[in-house]
């Protein structure tokens, strides 16, 4: 599930990453676009903390599922729209995106056998 989320993540983000930069260097007036590049990696860094405290706290798999769920409604609606809404649901995106890879990489992280009490692995 992991890899999955990972590939679906990257072939998002390629796109994302592809595209927008077309569109901009075709569009006279092209700031929420320029604005809209940078909310991708503006709400990796403000959300990390909270994320990653919520994956502590939450059921993982609730988080998984609505992460998976948030970040394939607000991806398909980020398409759509290129003025003020492509910044919300690319926030609601990535937001989903990261909810879902931080629950899944907590959970491996609780499933591995090998991570002794500690939470560091013998020298």
């Amino acid at each position: 599930m992991l890899v999955l989320s990972n590939i679906s993540g990257s072939i998002f983000y390629g796109m994302i990453w592809f595209v927008i930069p077309l569109v901009i260097a075709h569009q006279a007036s092209s700031e929420i676009l320029s604005i809209g590049l940078g909310i991708f990696d503006f709400s990796i860094v403000a959300l990390g903390l909270v994320l990653g405290n919520l994956a502590d706290r939450v059921n993982k798999r609730t988080l998984v599922f609505f992460g998976l769920f948030l970040f394939s409604i607000a991806g398909a609606f980020t398409a759509f729209s290129f003025n003020w809404l492509f910044l919300i649901f690319g926030f609601m995106a990535t937001t989903g995106d990261e909810m879902s890879s931080i629950a899944l990489w907590s959970w491996l992280h609780n499933l591995d056998k090998t991570m002794p009490a500690t939470g560091q692995y013998p020298a």
